[in-house]
């Protein structure tokens, strides 16, 4: 079994986080925002949640296996605060459209 340090690097992973936050910033740019009706609001609020949870499993992922420990505080809490924003967002939008979702 490979271990993660043979499978990432630090600077892969900085890359990927910066993608991360450049797409949350899109997102959330206010630009975009204000141009949007309120399904498609809902639907950047998931990519912007979605991104947040990504980027903070890249953060932790770096600092725990590549640096040796976890100096973000509570980053499972986090996660799953973001996903659930996510999470209901996603399911306001089904609502709104009278979708049913797959899952």
């Amino acid at each position: 079994m490979a271990r993660l340090e043979d499978k990432f690097t630090v600077s892969e992973l900085d890359s990927l986080s910066q993608k991360l936050c450049d797409m949350q910033a899109n997102a959330t740019a206010l630009e975009l925002r204000i141009n949007s009706n309120d399904q498609e609001i809902e639907l950047l609020d998931t990519v912007d949640h979605l991104c947040r949870v990504a980027n903070m499993l890249c953060n932790v992922v770096i600092e725990a296996d590549l640096k040796g420990s976890i100096k973000t505080s509570e980053p499972l809490n986090y996660i799953n605060n973001k996903f659930s924003g996510a999470e209901l967002s996603l399911e306001n939008y089904h609502k709104q459209k009278n979708i049913k979702p797959a899952y």
